[in-house]
């Protein structure tokens, strides 16, 4: 998700969202853990948009 599209979701929507980034973010830790993960840029990617959900949930 962008973050045009983020901006549209309600704060409901955005801990859903939030929640979920969070738990993709767990299984790719857990993955390069276990040597599966090749593209280790996931993970920056991943709390990237953590941090850009929070932003919007601490500007509403």
């Amino acid at each position: 998700m962008d973050f045009k599209e983020l901006k549209r979701l309600s704060p409901d929507g955005l801990r859903q969202a939030l929640m979920e980034a969070q738990t993709r973010l767990r299984s790719l830790h857990a993955q390069i853990a276990s040597h599966q993960l090749t593209r280790v840029r996931d993970v920056r990617v991943c709390r990237r948009q953590i941090a850009r959900i929070r932003t919007l949930l601490n500007q509403s």
